[in-house]
């Protein structure tokens, strides 16, 4: 726990901007994650992950909404999509966790029916 007392009235030195001269571009969440897309087909019972970069997925979890762990897959294939069968699954939501060799980490929420 961490308590903190301050003195009433203006502080004018708690917080600072500062500026860096480096040129590196900060890279937005939302433009990293559009590069992998998962959706499940619910006519053929798959959940397809769409990789158009074919980066290499070292890691793919797919957990129910209590946090259980349904099913893991390690170093799937590079193909611009795969294909992962979810007919044994009951109806629901679950969350889709991704990792990618170069350290993308994706998590998306797909509905089975």
């Amino acid at each position: 726990m961490f308590e903190v007392t301050l003195p009433a009235g203006d502080n004018k030195t708690r917080f600072e901007i500062t500026f860096n001269t480096t040129n590196d571009i900060l890279s937005s969440p939302q433009e990293e994650h559009s590069i992998l897309q998962v959706f499940q087909d619910t006519t053929l019972e798959l959940l397809k992950i769409i990789n158009p970069e074919k980066k290499e997925i070292i890691s793919f979890e797919l957990y129910d909404t209590t946090g259980k762990l349904v099913i893991s897959n390690k170093y799937l294939d590079f193909n611009s999509e795969i294909s992962i069968s979810t007919s044994n699954l009951s109806t629901g939501l679950y969350i889709v966790k991704i990792k990618t060799i170069d350290g993308l980490i994706t998590n998306d929420k797909i509905i089975i029916n």
